[in-house]
């Protein structure tokens, strides 16, 4: 039989859990030590007698609270770090399929990664009058500018992660339709995301420049 303590325990860490968010830090509630971030729930009911002077030792971290009629430690920060890089993955990959769908044709399949608040800021937004906003006019800036070429393709070839903005390295192939000259050349796009939408797209000439612009060196 479950004992009181235990589901005492159990609804005391759920609530933490609502009501604490993610910060990684100590909260002092008297002469209780309560981690305010819950992520990295390697937690343990531990009975009273397990604790000494009102806290008790954890490889990577030291902090219990009295909570509901138990004792619990926490590991405060892996769980966190891993939610992060899953966050970060799960953002190159909203921009690998941006860029697959790109690649068949498909319009709709890219702008529907596209959020409504989108802002694209192309190589030669001064030329163009600045940036573009909203999935519309933003679509409609690129399909006008891919018809003026006779062929145009982009091959993604790296993908920097930068927690909720991805660099992308593009080496592009052209033809322009008003000259027979090929066009092969790099640059790099800075793409923002936020709750797996795409909300901001940057173009650079230069790697290093979109690089420093997300927080990265290269």
């Amino acid at each position: 039989m479950i004992s009181r303590d235990l589901l005492g325990s159990v609804a005391g860490l759920l609530s933490l859990l609502i009501s604490r968010g993610g910060e990684c830090e100590e909260e002092s509630l008297g002469e209780q030590v309560v981690p305010r971030c819950f992520r990295c729930l390697i937690a343990t009911h531990l009975a009273p007698s397990a604790v000494e002077g009102g806290r008790v030792g954890w490889p990577e971290y030291e902090g219990a609270s009295r909570v509901g009629g138990g004792f619990f430690a926490f590991c405060v920060r892996e769980f966190r770090r891993d939610t992060a890089w899953a966050m970060s993955e799960e953002n190159v990959e909203v921009v690998r399929r941006y860029f697959d769908a790109y690649d068949r044709g498909d319009i709709d399949g890219w702008k529907s990664l596209l959020a409504p608040e989108v802002e694209f800021r192309p190589l030669a937004a001064e030329l163009m009058g600045g940036s573009r906003r909203g999935v519309e006019d933003v679509a409609r800036t690129i399909l006008e500018f891919l018809g003026s070429f006779a062929s145009y393709s982009l091959s993604p070839e790296a993908f920097h992660d930068a927690g909720d903005q991805v660099v992308v390295v593009l080496h592009r192939s052209a033809r322009s339709a008003r000259s027979p000259a090929p066009i092969e050349d790099r640059f790099a796009e800075l793409f923002s995301l936020r709750d797996g939408r795409i909300i901001r797209m940057r173009s650079f000439p230069r790697l290093r420049d979109a690089l420093e612009a997300a927080g990265l060196s290269e």
